[in-house]
């Protein structure tokens, strides 16, 4: 009852402002009932933050990169499965993990005990939670592949894949959201909740350099576009185009 009456009082509220929100998926959906509805993307990027490198996956084992909050929703177990399914393909990878855990659910315990029953615990590496920042980054520059595996149908677009594309590396993920509208061909993309074609997502790009490294090109593209210098200039364009319009109604 809260929520409908609190959605119910924001809308009242937008109806009458400029609006901003950060999803395609949330876009599409209030477009026609606020008039004046802008469409950003979230981002934590500054122009000093890219990482520039040519490719990735040049030494073994390969690094598989997951950074957000540990959730089950997130797709992380089977991004484990993927890496087991990796392994006893004969890949020398494995998986670190970086995020906030939520106390109340043991994702972890049960993530390590799946790891320990596929016979890779030695291969899943939770490293706890790290604050935006160099001590972050550190984790995106050294890694070689980034995978989300959410299955959230209402995902935005994970900051985080902005940030895995700014160190220069090469992004799967699942087909939720906003990713499929705003990551376009800059990485590959699977349906959610299917552990085989994440493994195939991974394989290819770990067996295919000319692809990892288009991908790569228009992943760091992509990120270019979307730093906090370029939304801070859009949103201050826009919120002056609507003062403007205020100032000549009144």
């Amino acid at each position: 009852m809260w929520s409908r009456w609190n959605f119910r009082h924001q809308m009242r509220v937008a109806r009458q402002s400029l609006t901003f929100v950060n999803s395609r998926l949330r876009y599409e959906q209030l477009c026609r009932q606020i008039p004046h509805l802008v469409e950003t993307r979230t981002t934590t990027l500054s122009e000093n933050d890219f990482y520039h490198r040519a490719d990735t996956c040049s030494t073994v084992p390969y690094r598989l990169l997951y950074i957000g909050r540990l959730l089950r929703a997130k797709g992380v177990f089977e991004t484990v499965e993927a890496v087991s399914r990796l392994v006893a393909a004969g890949f020398d990878a494995v998986l670190d993990l970086v995020g906030m855990l939520d106390k109340a659910d043991p994702v972890l315990d049960e993530l390590i005990t799946l790891a320990r029953s596929l016979g890779i615990e030695a291969r899943v590496r939770y490293h706890g939670h790290k604050p935006a920042g160099p001590e972050l980054l550190k984790y995106y520059r050294q890694a070689d592949v980034y995978v989300m595996a959410s299955q959230i149908s209402s995902e935005g677009f994970p900051r985080t894949i902005w940030e895995a594309m700014a160190s220069s590396l090469p992004v799967v993920a699942t087909e939720v959201g906003s990713v499929p509208a705003y990551a376009s061909d800059a990485a590959l993309l699977v349906p959610p909740k299917d552990a085989l074609a994440l493994t195939q997502a991974v394989r290819c790009l770990l067996t295919n350099p000319p692809l990892r490294q288009k991908l790569i090109q228009k992943g760091m593209a992509l990120a270019r576009g979307n730093t906090l210098e370029k939304r801070a200039e859009e949103m201050i364009a826009e919120i002056q185009h609507w003062m403007a319009i205020g100032q000549q109604q009144s």
